[in-house]
């Protein structure tokens, strides 16, 4: 029998070796896990072992996304349900926590295995694109795709025609799973490959797109900032959510779902997905509604001399002074307004001393200085804005959210090509978006952040009372009114 020499035997003796010690080492590294989808991939393998033990020598540190339901920064504070989470399961282990901001949800991937962070936080389907690249936790919530587009809105004489082109999916969300069951019915779906969630929403909330997909997650996060916005059906089952972690951090992964199924902190999650939650259902079309509805041939409130009387301080009929003084205070002369904000007026104490009023001033006389705030703040838009019935909505939008925002605003909409001289669909639209970080850290936005919703509410409440009221007086025969007044 023919035999090898030994030195050949001495070499393949060796190559064997290395051989089982490189399997040995990644079989460390994997946790002992065996290979799963995606494992052969780019930054499919951890590249350090850190797991629990090794953390607490250090800091707790997660990878997460800019995303309202993530992470935002803003001034004074940091927000996300994600982040407010991990906040509290770092408490729970007892580690300080650190955060590390991705440029990309692609990165988030990389920046763990590298060990940069521990935990990836970014709206994560554990059976999604990461995939047997991380493990995941227990779901600490679920999420469906929920049809997303603008209202229809009579005011701009979209009563009658639907959205009926494609709808967009952002770059990535947590329905990228393989063989998820879609249920578009004869609804196209598109991929757009440059835009993320938020993104995408934006370009809704601006009329550029007209309809899109997101998580309903989101959505409710962003429903309250953002009236005009109408929400349809559900487009597919429900996912779950989770964190990632590196897969050989058996120990952290096994913290984190000792953590989730904790009572009292499953108690205080629910309590926080509430705060991100909103209602999401069908809103209707916009119009501009009356919100007082006086009888015909009566008078319109039991103050309708005192608007009356000071008629001739502004370029609109008296009844806008009614339409106003009912939706600040319901007629309510001893009104306080939650932000100091006083009488039949609802006039902030600032503004009061700067008119000269006071309390021991009369009914009278903080009617006339409402008429004259009303008359300088249609003065400050006269150069801006030509049409007087625009101008009006500018003048409604300052009383209601003061001068500054509103400047704020129209110096938005023409950074982002919108009409700085029209209200509807322009203005009101920048003026929703200074609810959002991205936005009121802006240079533009010198007066940060404003609660733009209620202004948008607000402009179309009064000017469709003040229609409604009008009407009344016409319907009545009465001429007493200003010719071409703006309504």
């Amino acid at each position: 029998m023919r035999t090898e020499r030994p030195s050949k035997l001495a070499r393949r003796w060796r190559a064997g070796f290395a051989a089982l010690l490189v399997f040995g080492v990644l079989f460390l590294w994997t946790g002992g896990l065996p290979a799963r989808r995606g494992a052969t991939e780019p930054w499919s393998l951890p590249l350090v072992d850190r797991d629990l033990p090794a953390i607490r020598k250090d800091t707790l540190r997660i990878a997460v996304v800019r995303d309202p339901l993530v992470y935002e920064e803003r001034p004074g504070a940091i927000t996300g349900l994600e982040y407010e989470l991990l906040e509290r399961f770092a408490a729970f282990v007892e580690l300080p926590l650190a955060v590390v901001v991705a440029p990309s949800p692609d990165s988030l991937l990389p920046i763990v295995q590298r060990g940069e962070a521990d935990i990836a936080a970014g709206l994560l389907n554990p059976h999604g694109a990461y995939e047997g690249k991380l493990s995941f936790s227990r779901a600490y919530r679920h999420t469906a795709p929920v049809l997303v587009q603008l209202r229809e809105d009579r005011r701009l004489g979209k009563e009658t025609v639907a959205p009926q082109g494609p709808a967009l999916l952002p770059a990535t969300f947590p329905f990228d799973a393989e063989g998820y069951a879609w249920s578009p019915d004869s609804l196209q779906l598109i991929r757009d490959a440059a835009r993320q969630g938020e993104e995408l929403l934006i370009e809704v909330i601006l009329g550029r797109v007209d309809r899109a997909v997101l998580p309903d997650v989101t959505l409710r996060a962003e429903a309250a900032r953002f009236p005009h916005l109408e929400f349809g059906r559900t487009l597919g089952p429900e996912v779950p959510l989770a964190f990632g972690v590196r897969r050989n951090a058996n120990r952290l992964r096994k913290a984190l779902d000792r953590w989730l199924k904790d009572p009292d902190e499953q108690e205080a999650r629910e309590v926080l997905t509430q705060v991100y939650g909103g209602d999401l259902r069908p809103r209707g079309p916009l119009v501009l509604r009356s919100i007082h509805r006086p009888a015909q041939g009566g008078p319109i409130s039991p103050y309708d001399s005192l608007f009356q009387a000071q008629q001739n301080l502004i370029p609109w009929d008296w009844e806008l002074l009614a339409a106003l003084a009912f939706k600040e205070s319901r007629y309510d002369t001893l009104a306080i307004g939650i932000r100091g904000a006083r009488g039949l007026m609802q006039v902030m104490p600032s503004t009061a001393e700067g008119l000269g009023l006071d309390s021991a001033h009369s009914l009278a006389d903080h009617v006339r200085a409402s008429a004259r705030y009303l008359a300088q703040l249609d003065s400050i838009w006269m150069r801006s804005v030509k049409d007087p019935d625009q101008r009006l909505r500018f003048a409604l939008a300052s009383y209601n959210a003061g001068p500054g925002h509103v400047l704020d605003a129209q110096r938005l909409a023409r950074e982002l090509g919108l009409d700085p001289a029209a209200w509807e669909g322009h203005v009101e639209r920048a003026l929703l978006l200074l609810a959002e970080p991205r936005f009121f850290t802006r240079p533009e936005a010198r007066n940060g952040y404003v609660r733009g919703s209620l202004t948008f509410l607000y402009v179309r409440d009064i000017v469709g009372t003040y229609q409604r009221f009008r009407s009344l007086r016409e319907l009545a025969g009465d001429p007493a009114g200003k010719e071409d007044a703006p309504a």
